[in-house]
């Protein structure tokens, strides 16, 4: 039976998600990067897609990829997208070739969001489609990681910040990471003593570590408001409040 999905996958559930307690090394980083691919299966999958692919992203035994951007055209612009996917009988046939996959190269990623053209003759903007792709499909081929001045800064995968929703999961893995930046510093300051006692009893760490926690709990309120208008009103409504978020978090 399948759990209740919904409520874990709310995006604001997931801003309330125990950042306290969260392994931002593990846990975290696991869980936020396979979100596109959580909504995608939530909304629009069947039961079978579910129970294969959303426990498994769920309890980080698998991976996804995201497959936009083109070597041959700047994708940024989905418009200038190339790949067919052309529906043949029950099946899907696409043709073209994708990089800077984000997760592709993770060993563990086992399905893939691929966009495509499925109608070249609609209008400009009604043109593209994605479609889930099991990266074991006869036909893809994963070839290499693509490098940057001759280093992969990102062997798991590079992310896509152009999405709205995206962006409040760069947010929110900035916000485990810097609460968990304040556990060590105050493990630290409990364990280790300067002019005679600890650094937590010293007045300028004092202030300093209360400052780092008000600009903490500004950013989380920030980020949990975004993520609500973005659940109650939409991308385009709340894309002011998911701007001030993402500046808010990466000064």
């Amino acid at each position: 039976m399948l759990p209740t999905m919904h409520v874990l996958l709310d995006l604001v559930a997931t801003i309330l998600f125990p950042f306290d307690f969260l392994d931002f090394l593990s846990l975290g980083v696991s869980v936020f990067r396979n979100r596109p691919m959580h909504i995608v299966l939530l909304r629009y999958g069947n039961k079978e897609q579910l129970h294969k692919w959303l426990i498994p992203l769920l309890n980080s035994k698998i991976r996804s990829g995201f497959a936009v951007t083109e070597p041959q055209v700047a994708s940024s612009d989905a418009t200038n997208i190339e790949c067919s996917i052309k529906r043949e009988g029950d099946t899907y046939v696409i043709n073209g070739t994708k990089w800077w996959t984000s997760g592709a190269m993770d060993p563990r990623c086992k399905i893939l969001i691929v966009m495509g053209k499925t109608d070249f003759t609609a209008a400009k903007h009604k043109q593209q489609s994605m479609i889930i792709v099991d990266t074991h499909t006869p036909g893809v081929h994963i070839k290499r990681p693509l490098m940057v001045f001759g280093f992969d800064d990102a062997p798991h995968g590079h992310a896509e910040g152009r999405l709205r929703p995206g962006r409040l999961h760069h947010c929110m893995r900035l916000i485990g990471a810097a609460e968990r930046g304040m556990q060590m510093m105050a493990q630290r300051a409990l364990s280790r003593r300067v002019f005679g006692k600890l650094i937590a009893e010293q007045g300028s760490f004092i202030s300093d570590i209360a400052k780092c926690r008000i600009e903490l709990e500004k950013a989380r309120l920030l980020v949990l408001q975004a993520a609500d208008q973005l659940d109650k009103l939409g991308n385009k409504k709340a894309r002011g409040i998911i701007a001030m978020a993402k500046v808010n978090c990466w000064l």
